[in-house]
């Protein structure tokens, strides 16, 4: 949420010069979208993304290959962009693979200005009668109707990370598991929130390689650097 130009560009420049082929699509996610916009404004502001999502499904068909879609996603505004996707169009997302950068768990008071925007999503909702974004995103993720419960999935996470705590991200991933979906973890000693990249560069991009050259079904694994 949120995220600069730069910091983004730096993932999409990755994506873009290992799999020069591939359709990119970014999404973005600003406070107001996630704390204040209506949830059927959100659902509209995504529709370009069903569209361009349906594009490449059909070019995939049409040369019968089938498609390989990645979705990388980022903390819990990222989960939530992704929740609602899942719920909107649901039949394109049991062809996705999902490796989930800290995410989604729940929020935490740590006393930080971020912290406290998050909470601002949760209150934003709430306001409108809606269940926890966090939580919310956390049942949608796993729930074996949203998504494809054989789509192998990496969880690129911290034991130092504050913001989003280590045990909530095995806590999902461990339900993940009892779901049967196939889980790979990358566990990462001392980088902060979302900044698993900068610190073990290699690692982090070995791990999402991996799962990209992952298919069908079978048991996760655990790297840890």
């Amino acid at each position: 949420m949120a995220a600069s130009t730069r910091h983004v560009g730096a993932y999409l420049l990755r994506y873009r010069n290992r799999y020069p082929e591939a359709t990119i699509i970014h999404v973005a996610s600003s406070m107001f979208d996630t704390t204040m916009r209506p949830t059927a404004g959100r659902r509209r502001d995504l529709k370009p993304v069903l569209d361009a999502i349906e594009r490449e499904v059909a070019r995939s068909a049409a040369s019968r290959s089938p498609p390989r879609i990645l979705v990388h996603l980022f903390s819990n505004a990222g989960a939530y962009t992704t929740a609602l996707l899942a719920t909107t169009f649901e039949r394109l997302f049991h062809a996705f693979t999902l490796p989930l950068a800290s995410l989604p768990v729940p929020v935490r008071m740590i006393g930080t200005l971020l912290v406290v925007l998050g909470l601002a999503v949760v209150l934003g909702l709430q306001r409108m009668g809606v269940q926890d974004a966090v939580d919310w995103s956390r049942q949608v993720l796993n729930d074996t109707t949203m998504v494809n419960p054989q789509a192998p999935r990496l969880y690129l996470y911290s034991k130092d990370d504050e913001m989003v705590l280590s045990t909530d991200v095995e806590d999902h991933s461990n339900e993940a598991e009892a779901r049967w979906i196939p889980v790979h973890r990358a566990v990462f000693e001392k980088s902060a929130h979302c900044r698993h990249v900068q610190l073990y560069r290699d690692e982090y991009w070995r791990a999402v390689d991996d799962i990209l050259s992952t298919k069908g079904t079978g048991l996760g694994k655990t790297l840890s650097s």
